[in-house]
């Protein structure tokens, strides 16, 4: 199987190029991926960390503002008013209890229920009220934390009872979660029994929505600090998590952001990625073209041109590349170039040796023929004047004696010079055969015109042909030349018999003359000499002369007419 050099040069150079495009991209892309990841990775601990240290330290600050309002009831004696100071400073709580030492509520205060002075609080066994302690419960259904510290006298260092104080854990982290990371979702799970205990969608709270299988909870329960991975959330989305154990507390800090938009930069970078990879590769295939197409297609002339020449066509235009710096293509169609030129010379100068041994042969040729001719018609013309001699002389005797007035003296004067202009073609005839110029004489053709139309030989053909008309369109002030007046006239006689002969029924003839100036442009086209020059034309509405016979219409004696017919 036959396959171009353009081709091959094409894959190749297209194969070379973009591997290593290829294999850039992959690598660069598993980096950056990396990279993000990781970059991902910091982030999101050093945030969860941030996080889960404000929510303990909230917590802790919250567990102190109550021992210090232990210390304000102890000052106040158990007056409520201190009790409502602290529940309208913190909208947070949803209870606040004063107990003495057998849990009998001393002051309340609570959104929610009715708390009587007196009775029995049931949230902590009296045994209990000694010792400060946070727990985490619920209360009405709803995660709380339930802060407990011990009231003790300061006089006598007396345990007096103990306050008791409830706080949603939705409203105590509303603010320090939610509003902190508007595109994350963070929620806190509950280590002891993996419950939600808060997140951005309340009824997952209410539902005691299960956080066990989630992997960063399950790491986290297996001894890890921090977890970050993808998978899919409580209502199934795609997600990357986070999670980090809330310090002095059994709660999970979780941190969820959708999987595009955590790798969304990743996304951007994989398409950036993608369009120059592409770019890449069209560049590559033009590159490939262009480059296949400077290698191939000097070759391709080369191979042309040795084709054509093979073929014996050693004219062929061998081009050569426009490009400034030179290579071996160029140097290789430079030689080839001069070959085919050196074989040029050859062809032109045998060529012309053939063309020149042609036209001698043709020369001599011809020589021989009007030596031949020159032989016959010298002959014939000797004769001729002889016979003239009387027609031209006996009318000049008859001349002499008749009177000027004599009715017969224009007949004789025509038959005298029908004689001269005989002797004139006879004459005529041996120039032709001897090769000798006639002698010129300053004339003008439409005196030489004039003559033709007045002569009997143009009277005779109109009288041959009435149906044709013969007109004259002759230029005023026409330059006069130098020639030969009998030729002249004898070339215009025979011109207009050739066109009324060519005519086939009826039509006509028109004899002009004119003046022009021959330019360079026109003198190099025709090849004559710059100047002015005049110009006698004979037009007729016949059909032309046939193609063939172009060539030969200024052989000497050639003719196309019948044996007997004038004109040639």
């Amino acid at each position: 199987m036959k396959v171009k050099l353009f081709y091959k040069i094409f894959f190749a150079f297209f194969a070379v190029a973009l591997i290593p495009i290829l294999v850039g991209s992959q690598f660069f892309s598993t980096t950056l991926e990396k990279h993000l990841q990781q970059s991902n990775r910091d982030e999101a601990q050093i945030d969860l960390q941030k996080t889960a240290a404000i929510i303990s330290k909230t917590i802790q600050h919250f567990d102190k503002t109550l021992k210090t309002t232990t210390k304000y009831l102890l000052l106040s004696e158990g007056d409520i008013q201190t009790l409502k100071w602290i529940y309208y400073l913190h909208p947070e709580i949803d209870k606040i209890v004063e107990v003495d030492i057998d849990g009998i509520v001393i002051n309340a205060i609570a959104r929610y229920e009715f708390i009587p002075v007196g009775s029995q609080q049931t949230d902590c066994h009296p045994t209990d009220l000694k010792n400060a302690k946070i727990n985490f419960l619920d209360w009405n259904n709803e995660p709380h934390i339930c802060f407990k510290n011990p009231i003790v006298s300061i006089n006598d260092g007396k345990h007096r009872g103990a306050l008791l104080t409830k706080v949603s854990i939705q409203s105590l982290f509303e603010t320090l979660v939610l509003n902190k990371n508007k595109d994350h979702t963070q929620f806190i799970v509950n280590s002891s029994n993996d419950r939600v205990v808060f997140h951005s969608d309340f009824n997952l709270v209410l539902n005691n929505q299960d956080a066990a299988h989630l992997p960063t909870v399950q790491k986290l329960h297996q001894g890890e600090v921090f977890t970050h991975e993808p998978y899919d959330e409580l209502n199934g989305t795609r997600v990357v998590g986070s999670a980090v154990s809330i310090p002095g507390t059994p709660l999970y800090l979780v941190d969820e952001i959708p999987y595009q938009q955590a790798y969304a930069l990743l996304t951007n970078y994989k398409q950036l990625i993608t369009k120059v990879v592409w770019f890449s590769i069209l560049f590559i295939l033009i590159m490939a073209f262009l480059l296949s197409r400077t290698i191939t297609k000097p070759i391709r002339r080369l191979l042309s041109a040795t084709t054509k020449i093979e073929a014996g066509n050693l004219d062929t235009v061998i081009q050569q590349p426009n490009n400034k710096v030179t290579d071996e293509i160029t140097d290789f169609s430079l030689h080839f170039k001069s070959m085919v030129e050196s074989l040029k010379q050859d062809r032109i100068s045998r060529d012309a040796a053939i063309t020149l041994e042609r036209a001698t042969q043709e020369k001599l040729h011809r020589a021989q023929k009007m030596e031949t001719i020159g032989l016959l018609t010298g002959g014939a013309a000797h004769d001729l004047n002889n016979i003239l001699s009387g027609i031209i002389g006996y009318p000049e005797l008859i001349l002499r004696k008749l009177p000027l007035d004599s009715p017969l003296r224009p007949s004789i004067e025509a038959i005298k010079q029908s004689g001269e202009n005989a002797s004139a073609i006879v004459a005529d005839l041996l120039t032709v055969s001897r090769g000798i110029a006639a002698p010129r004489q300053l004339c003008n053709i439409n005196t030489i015109v004039d003559d033709y139309c007045s002569s009997p030989e143009l009277e005779k053909l109109r009288s041959q042909y009435p149906k044709i008309s013969c007109d004259r369109a002759l230029a005023q002030n026409l330059l006069n030349i130098n020639c030969s007046p009998i030729h002249l006239k004898k070339s215009l006689m025979n011109l207009v018999t050739n066109a009324v002969e060519a005519i086939e029924d009826s039509g006509s003839i028109l004899i002009k003359t004119e003046n022009q100036l021959v330019d360079n442009d026109l003198a190099n086209k025709i090849r004559i000499t710059p100047g002015h020059y005049t110009v006698l034309q004979v037009t007729d509405t016949g059909p032309g002369i046939p193609k063939k016979d172009l060539k030969n219409i200024f052989e000497p004696f050639y003719t196309k007419k019948e044996m007997g017919r004038s004109g040639t």
